[in-house]
């Protein structure tokens, strides 16, 4: 460990600034003064993409209940402008995914959030400490190849509570780090319906077409090179009733250069927008008809839920959080990712769909927003989920690490069970294209995958020391029972007054 990372806790705010500025770093805003409301929430950049931006709508959840927060990132970026706007403070302190700032700022917070993986080396550091932690996750399985995903730790202590962001998002991880507790915290984004604003400008060329919008930033991952190629497989009458529009900054270069080529010499068909500001993001889905998701793996994405809110029709590849969703409540049209004939194909059976079906397909995608994405939602989870298992009693107090091991390795091998099932079932479905000897080799191999996971619970559920945790378990699903019972009580209580 070096000097500066023995270095002791900072006593004050005034400290903590000053070490970021020395740093080369700067403090916008006014530091909260309630040492027991301040909480601090760390973002790995402050651009216009998903995890910044859900970020700063936590903050904005945590602030409607009664908390102070302040953000803290290693580089300006164009969401600071909203963030002052927003009069939310925010320090900047350079290298801050490498250093040791955060775990000595620790202390002067009720609580820290870390957004996303990117801060393995700061959950690392506060691993086992006095701080209460939410490490909220929200990636991509190449992450896990990083250098980042490397290095989080192989196991965490209870004062870390990690949360992925989608089921999806938690199956990654799980692969990768199975003795974590992992919970779902999906994100919540404001109602642009309630903006009332006028439609975007887009390029006069896309009048009187369906405008088909893809925002994201450009590269493999997203898939803009996905939907290029599925235009091109169009049928000639369908395709030139449509427009389509890439949103975001270029990340990979090869990809960026067939979006500019394709808006440059087909302008009667694409348009590019590199960067398009928070606020004009109302305006912008206002002037679309259909949201496109063509991601190859994608825990999300906002975008499509951003498209939700004004009840905008929706196409979404199944490598994404969301593919699920679309199966299940029948919000939109799912393919299987990263295949562009699949991807028009859906296009041509949004053409085909009765207004009638169109638009009992939006009002569930608006419904799908209030319920589940919204602020009203993320501030009931914050409040009736999130703080009480980060802040509320410590239930497990008391008991040895090795039961709680134990109680978090069977709870993972059951999400993994449930997981190879879903697996299993989809590998099935797959295997009707496929020949006798491959479909009986295909159902072989997931039906061992299963049997060795059904062990592996039943032999933890069956030792002594998770026999001996089952009242503590059932402690707690009580407490959270009666939590959910008190606030269904009051809430209506509250309607009956």
């Amino acid at each position: 460990m070096n000097e500066r990372e023995a270095s002791p806790a900072f006593e004050n705010p005034e400290a903590l600034i000053a070490d970021c500025a020395a740093r080369g770093g700067v403090f916008y805003g006014q530091f909260p003064a309630d040492e027991d409301r301040r909480v601090l929430l760390a973002s790995h950049e402050l651009g216009l993409n998903g995890a910044p931006l859900v970020l700063l709508y936590m903050a904005e959840s945590l602030r409607r209940l009664g908390w102070q927060p302040v953000l803290i990132s290693p580089a300006v970026g164009p969401l600071l402008e909203t963030l002052s706007r927003e009069a939310l403070p925010v320090l900047i302190c350079p290298s801050l995914l490498d250093n040791d700032v955060l775990p000595r700022a620790a202390g002067l917070f009720r609580f820290v959030v870390l957004n996303t993986a990117l801060f393995a080396r700061a959950a690392a550091a506060l691993d086992g400490t006095d701080a209460n932690v939410l490490w909220w996750l929200h990636e991509a399985e190449q992450v896990y190849q990083s250098q980042y995903g490397q290095s989080m730790p192989i196991r965490l202590a209870s004062n870390i509570k990690v949360y992925a962001d989608s089921p999806r998002s938690r199956e990654h991880l799980l692969r990768h780090r199975s003795d974590y507790f992992v919970g779902i915290l999906a994100f919540g984004i404001p109602d642009a319906a309630e903006k009332n604003a006028a439609p975007y400008l887009l390029s006069p060329k896309s009048k009187g077409k369906r405008v088909f919008a893809l925002v994201g930033t450009v590269e493999r991952r997203k898939g803009q090179d996905v939907l290029l190629n599925a235009v091109r497989l169009l049928p000639g009458e369908i395709a030139r009733q449509c427009f389509f529009v890439f949103v975001g900054p270029v990340f990979h270069t090869d990809i960026g250069a067939r979006v500019r080529i394709a808006a440059a010499t087909q302008a009667d068909r694409f348009q590019y927008i590199p960067l398009l500001p928070v606020e004009e993001l109302p305006a912008f889905y206002t002037a679309v008809d259909c949201v496109v998701c063509a991601s190859r793996d994608d825990p999300g994405p906002m975008t499509v839920v951003e498209g939700f809110q004004l009840g905008k029709s929706a196409i979404c590849s199944a490598h994404t959080g969301m593919g699920p969703l679309f199966e299940r409540v029948c919000v939109g049209f799912v393919y299987g990712g990263d295949d562009p004939a699949a991807l028009a194909d859906c296009i041509v059976r949004l053409f085909g769909q009765s207004e009638e079906d169109a638009a009992a397909m939006r009002e569930r995608a608006r419904a799908l927003y209030l319920s589940r994405f919204s602020p009203a939602a993320l501030d009931r989870r914050m409040e009736r989920e999130i703080l009480p298992e980060l802040l509320g009693p410590a239930l497990l107090d008391g008991v040895p690490d090795a039961q709680e091991a134990l109680m978090r390795l069977a709870e993972n091998s059951r999400q993994r069970l449930l997981q190879l099932e879903r697996m299993q079932k989809q590998g099935l479905e797959a295997a009707a294209g496929l020949t006798l000897a491959q479909q009986a080799a295909c159902i072989k191999e997931l039906e061992a995958q299963n049997l060795a996971l059904r062990e592996k619970l039943t032999a933890i559920t069956g030792t002594v020391f998770w026999k001996m945790t089952k009242p503590i378990r059932l402690v707690r699903k009580l407490w959270k029972a009666n939590r959910r019972r008190d606030t269904t009580e009051h809430r209506s209580r509250k309607t009956r007054a």
